[in-house]
Formats: C-alpha cells, structure tokens, sequence
C-alpha cells in the first residue's frame, strides 16, 4: 500500500515538473536565428521587416496593447481570415491583408518553437495555425496554413474555424 502512494507520488511529482517545463518558448542557442531582432523597426503596433520591405502587425488578430497582453488571439475560418483585412481611412498608404504563404514563412524563426517566432518583434504569438491567403492548386476548399508552433506548414480545409489570423501589408516604397 505505501508502495503504490509512493508510486502515485513520484509520478505525480514528475508530471507537475513536466508540465511546467513545457510551457513557454523553447529556442537552441547553436542555431542560428533567422529573423534577428535587429532586421525589424518596431513602430507602435506595427513592425517593418527591413529584408522585406512588409509592415506587420505586432498582435494576432485579436489582440492589443505594446506586448499584445490585452484581448486574445482570434480564431476564425479561411473566408473571415481574408475579410479581416481592413481598410484604414485615415491612412492613404497601402491596406491591410492576409499574407501569402511566403510573407509568412519569412517571420518564422527556425532557431525556436512553441512559438516558431522572435518574440520581441511578435510578442504574445500563439503556438498554433496561422491562415495564409494561399489557396491550395490541388483542392480549392483548402488553404495554406502556417503552424508557429514547429513552422510547419500545410494545405487545410477552408472552413476551419479555429485558426489565427496576422495582418500585413506592403511599404510604401513596394
């Protein structure tokens, strides 16, 4: 009997550490990084890429405030991903829009997982699928998706509604 407690214990112990080991971004220092904090201006909620010439958005589609700390990332469907794009009347430059499947492997940082992503520059970026404005050639209800958890990409049906959504848009200089 005080054998099995002990048992409970131990294995009880080793998950709670387990559990609290794995939260939280995990990156390999011997890998080099490929989105350097120092390749990126940050400008209030937006940031500039200077290797692409893109502006995103520091916040997931949902969130808010200088470290994206207010609100929660949405999730929505291919179709609301593409209709969240937005038009700013006060801003006569370039518009808000879903990134291709490129634009968005290019924040992907290779050196890190659980988020796949500079935090500095993305602060608060959720670990899962992120919705691409690539369409798949092989079936046209799917989608490209983006997984920021591993950097994993992948064609996925249109009407899941349980991916996020990071806007972009282009310089003014494109």
């Amino acid at each position: 009997m005080l054998e099995t407690k002990m048992k409970k214990a131990v294995c009880f112990t080793c998950l709670f550490l387990w559990a609290g080991m794995s939260s939280g971004q995990n990156c390999v220092a011997t890998i080099a990084e490929s989105t350097p904090a120092d390749r990126f201006i940050l400008n209030g909620d937006e940031v500039i890429d200077t290797r692409t010439q893109l502006i995103w958005k520091r916040c997931s589609l949902g969130q808010s405030g200088n470290n994206c700390e207010t609100g929660s990332a949405g999730t929505y469907t291919w179709q609301q991903a593409l209709e969240a794009a937005y038009t700013d009347p006060a801003d006569p430059g370039p518009q808000w829009r879903l990134p291709n499947l490129k634009e968005l492997q290019s924040i992907f940082e290779q050196s890190c997982s659980d988020p796949a992503v500079n935090l500095s520059v993305f602060p608060n970026t959720v670990s899962g699928w992120y919705w691409s404005a690539s369409g798949s050639a092989r079936n046209g209800g799917d989608a490209w998706a983006m997984n920021f958890n591993f950097g994993t990409t992948s064609h996925l049906p249109k009407n899941r509604s349980d991916f996020h959504v990071r806007l972009v848009r282009n310089t003014y200089y494109q």
